[in-house]
């Protein structure tokens, strides 16, 4: 580390880098080697983060727990956590203590911690000067990790080049973490992703990367951090407004389209199929109704609608209803244009969605779909997402793809004019969540901030008058903020808090925007930490930063407050204030689920929601351990 580098950010990426599986991984960092005009400074930022830097007395006893005494790394101690090395060692340390670091003047047999390392201990050298710094380096190398991985945090161009030319390492990372950017396509695009990472011929290895004849040859790849380009998707066409649906209809299919089916469920067919379908027909179309889906919808309801879909053969695709309507339609949509898709592979996880191992392929071949929400929560009107129950395992699944994003959004506040309280109450929340979360993700943008800011101040200002007097106003704006937050995190994406969500409700069969609101405030407290144990693989920012992203949440709604601190608990004491305005309980245990019956599905749910989607772009990655408490406090309402 030079004195040109992000300190913070290096401080940052070294800790997440090591504490990831406890230092297992061989391109984990070992040692730091930095300048002494600066050591002071890193030292303070590993230490906010978590690290505990040892005495030489701690450092000794640490050294015998980590070795046997032929100079190898102990099979117990792998993969074990920073504190209970400490405590093997008999030394206390702070709880939120994350790796341990120990001072050492050189480097070699006689300072065992100069090795490399397969648990969360960092050996920590201070030099002079540059030259001094990529010796110190080369020696690390040569004693134990020739044709490695060597990492080196500056913005100075030369010094970089003299670093990589000067080691014989395979994987030179420039301002990357080591765990993370030696693995390969994880800030970079240079590196082929692998978990086996040769050493070339200076480590006694036959190649540097994947086994294969070119790699006879010692190749070098020098790494800068890169992020991945972004993207705003959204439908081609959005239309808003009391009364749009006519207009809209006029603009984009009169003329156009000849035949339409109208998904929706039977209370909405009972409320408003009449009126869209009497549209659709002065409109030419020749019109089909399919009205028995029903909520919470399961992949068995997608292919009923699909086999009445088929019959009709439709141009048109016109999805009419809440969020269960809009994701049977979407995968109605798909199965229609391409039968063969099979939702549950398409269910399948990824960390990036470009690199998805299911392709589903452009749509709109045969049909184009029209989206009318007529709720004002799910945003599924522009979002790529469908979350449909596994029939067998009853467990909810979410697909994503931009595939299914329909062609046309209809939001017209006339379909909410005559919401249900409880329903307005419900929805807003989901819609709320939806805001919180895509501006927290680790896929947050410049394009994605506005939009879930303009959302949640929408939400707040809106919802309990929405809720109580049930103005057009108010159901008009909070109409605006559901569709507004469902772009955001169309593209931004969410987190824990809809991965607890989705099999909470699926369990215990509660509406998705009420098991949003029975966990929001503990996601929002749970996420705002300076020193999380785990951050998430591959965001977009520099360094954890969700304790200021919900400070700014606070400024934007003007809730006050002086620190970064006091700014989250006025933000969590705002949602639970929203909460008591539009009549939700403030704890499951509220819903009379019985304290057995809940903890008998605890581990269940837990390791469900650590497997969904959502959690893979939430700030801090989770320990199963950590949601289990997260449904326990929600359970009793703590926060």
């Amino acid at each position: 580390i030079d004195e040109t580098a992000d300190i913070r950010m290096a401080a940052n990426y070294i800790l997440m880098s090591k504490t990831f599986d406890w230092g297992i991984l061989c391109c984990a960092e070992s040692t730091i080697i930095t300048l002494k005009s600066i050591a002071d400074r890193v030292r303070r930022e590993l230490e906010k983060l978590g690290a505990y830097f040892l005495k030489p007395d701690e450092a000794k006893a640490i050294e015998n727990v980590i070795f046997t005494e032929d100079n190898r790394i102990r099979s117990d101690v792998v993969g074990v956590s920073a504190r209970k090395i400490a405590e093997l060692a008999g030394i206390k340390v702070p709880p939120d203590t994350r790796v341990l670091v120990v001072e050492l003047p050189d480097v070699g047999r006689g300072f065992r911690l100069s090795a490399e390392k397969l648990v969360p201990v960092l050996a920590f050298h201070v030099v002079e000067s540059v030259d001094e710094a990529i010796e110190k380096c080369r020696k690390v190398l040569e004693y134990d990790g020739l044709g490695h991985t060597a990492i080196v945090y500056s913005k100075r161009r030369d010094v970089i080049e003299r670093f990589y030319y000067a080691l014989k390492a395979s994987r030179i990372l420039v301002n990357t973490p080591g765990s993370f950017g030696g693995v390969g396509d994880i800030f970079n695009f240079k590196l082929e992703p692998s978990m086996t990472l040769g050493c070339g011929t200076w480590g006694k290895n036959i190649v540097t990367d994947n086994i294969g004849p070119k790699h006879l040859l010692n190749i070098k790849r020098v790494v800068d951090r890169r992020e991945n380009m972004l993207w705003l998707k959204v439908p081609p066409r959005i239309y808003f407004r009391y009364g749009c649906l006519e207009y809209a209809f006029n603009d984009e299919l009169k003329g156009r389209r000849r035949n339409a089916i109208l998904l929706c469920d039977p209370v909405i067919y009972s409320l408003y199929a009449k009126r869209v379908r009497d549209i659709l027909e002065d409109m030419g179309l020749d019109v089909h109704i399919y009205y028995r889906i029903k909520p919470e919808p399961s992949i068995d309801e997608v292919v009923k609608a699909l086999e009445a879909t088929n019959e009709v053969k439709p141009d048109t695709i016109v999805a009419l209803g809440g969020g269960s309507v809009l994701d049977v339609a979407k995968g109605v949509w798909l199965l229609y244009e391409q039968p063969k898709v099979d939702l549950r592979s398409a269910s399948l996880r990824f960390m990036d969605i470009r690199k998805r191992v299911y392709r589903v392929e452009p749509l709109g071949r045969k049909a184009i779909m029209v989206a009318i929400p007529t709720t004002s929560g799910t945003g599924s009107e522009v979002t790529p997402f469908l979350v449909l129950k596994d029939s067998d395992s009853k467990i909810k699944l979410t697909i994503v793809a931009y595939e299914v994003t329909p062609t046309v959004a209809v939001v017209d506040p006339y379909f909410v004019e005559k919401l249900p309280k409880r329903l307005v109450a419900v929805s807003g929340f989901d819609a709320l969540t939806h805001a919180l979360e895509a501006y927290v993700s680790v896929y947050a943008t410049e394009f994605t901030d506005p939009l879930a800011l303009q959302a949640l101040k929408l939400i707040f200002r809106y919802l309990p008058e929405s809720y109580e007097k049930g103005t057009l106003e108010a159901r008009e704006k909070m109409h605006y903020a559901a569709t507004i937050a469902g772009m955001a995190f169309a593209n931004a994406f969410l987190g824990v808090g809809h991965s607890m969500a989705h099999v909470l409700g699926s369990v215990f069969d509660i509406p998705h925007g009420l098991a949003c609101a029975l966990v929001v405030s503990q996601v929002v407290k749970y996420n705002a930490v300076w020193k999380p144990l785990r951050n998430t693989a591959f965001p977009q920012y520099k360094y954890y930063s969700a304790p200021e992203r919900y400070a700014e949440i606070a400024d934007y709604l003007g809730l006050g407050g002086k620190t970064v601190e006091e700014k989250v608990m006025r933000l969590i004491e705002a949602i639970n204030d929203l909460k008591r305005k539009v009549g939700l309980p403030m704890s499951i245990k509220e819903l009379g689920i019985s304290e057995d019956k809940f903890m008998e599905k605890l581990d269940f749910m837990a390791e469900t929601a650590f497997n969904d989607q959502c959690t893979s772009t939430n700030p801090r990655h989770p320990l199963i351990s950590e949601l289990k408490e997260l449904f326990i406090k929600a359970y009793y309402g703590e926060v």
